[in-house]
Parts: structure tokens; sequence; C-alpha cells
């Protein structure tokens, strides 16, 4: 599975650099695989979490979440290819 733009843009974030995967789910109170299936597009924080993480590494998450949007409007607007 490709990485999404968010994801892409999350992994950033959460990076040895910043604050790592394991640390960013203490952080949070959830477990280390889901914030891996974040940074890895199999999966989207909720609302309430994603304020959480741009509380806790100080930044705005308006263009992450931007990015998730645009994302879901272009897997809708893919053609299946049953179309003739």
């Amino acid at each position: 599975m490709a990485k999404s733009v968010a994801s892409e843009q999350l992994s950033e974030l959460v990076s040895p650099k910043v604050m790592s995967q394991s640390e960013l789910a203490r952080q949070l109170d959830v477990s280390p695989q889901l914030v891996s299936d974040w940074v890895h597009g199999r999966k989207t924080p909720s609302s309430g979490l994603m304020r959480k993480i741009e509380d806790l590494l100080g930044i705005p998450m308006r263009s992450w979440m931007d990015a998730v949007a645009a994302e879901e409007v272009e897997a809708t607007e893919k053609p299946t290819g049953t179309e003739r």
C-alpha cells in the first residue's frame, strides 16, 4: 500500500528527531501499533486525537486533516474500471 500524503506528513513529525512513535503512543494513551497504523496510512486518528497530537507536537494539524479529506474525496472519485 502506498503511503498517503497525510501519513507522510505525520511520519515526518513522528520521528526520532521530534518524538518517537512509542513516546507519542504513551502520551496519547494509545497503543504503539495504532500510531504505527497512522504513520503507515492504514488508519486515521480521530479528530479528538488529532487535536491532542497538535498540542503535543506544537504544530497545526489543519493541513494534515485537509490532506486526509482530499485523499478520501480522491478515493471516492476514482473510476472502478467497470464503466464502458
